[in-house]
């Protein structure tokens, strides 16, 4: 179990939670064989009494380690989908700085409700910054269009006056 633990936190040791996840399996162990330790001496002292302790310490010690197994499983499963989340939210603000607003983080049906939370939220956010951006642009082409327009009946005017004078003169 130690081993797995090492094993995933080489390959996904980003996260604060899978090192909490290994130092409580390095402090479990080390209680545990702890505790063998003392009830191997025990034994020593009186071999009927102790066999009956030390068997109901190691049956205690096993399901306390199916069930340690089980948790850390859970929740290294729980660190890949947060560290999930976390790699495309980077991937995504580095995509909106970069001005691409097309960028949205998938949601799994797996994940909790937190992170399903969070990513319809920058989701949201970059579909307001996206419409934004092309209310912008359109204001703007609107106002070059206006501009046009007035520059348009300008040479006409100016046109118009250059055959006045021209006539006058």
């Amino acid at each position: 179990m130690l081993y797995e633990q090492i094993s995933f936190n080489k390959k996904f040791g980003r996260s604060s939670l899978s090192k909490m996840m290994l130092t409580l399996i390095v402090a479990w162990q080390t209680t545990m064989y702890s505790l063998g330790i003392v009830a191997t001496i025990f034994m020593f002292e009186n071999a009927v009494f102790s066999v009956k302790v030390i068997l109901s310490i190691f049956l205690i010690w096993f399901f306390v380690m199916v069930i340690l197994i089980i948790i850390s499983r859970h929740w290294n499963t729980e660190i890949l989908k947060r560290q999930d989340f976390f790699d495309q939210l980077t991937r995504g603000i580095n995509s909106i700085a970069n001005n691409n607003f097309s960028f949205r983080i998938k949601i799994e049906d797996g994940k909790n409700e937190e992170i399903r939370g969070y990513a319809e939220s920058f989701n949201k956010m970059a579909e307001e910054i996206s419409l934004t951006q092309e209310r912008l642009k359109k204001s703007n082409w609107g106002h070059i269009k206006e501009l046009e327009d007035k520059i348009y009946n300008l040479e006409i005017t100016k046109k118009n006056l250059e055959n006045k004078l021209q006539e006058y003169l």
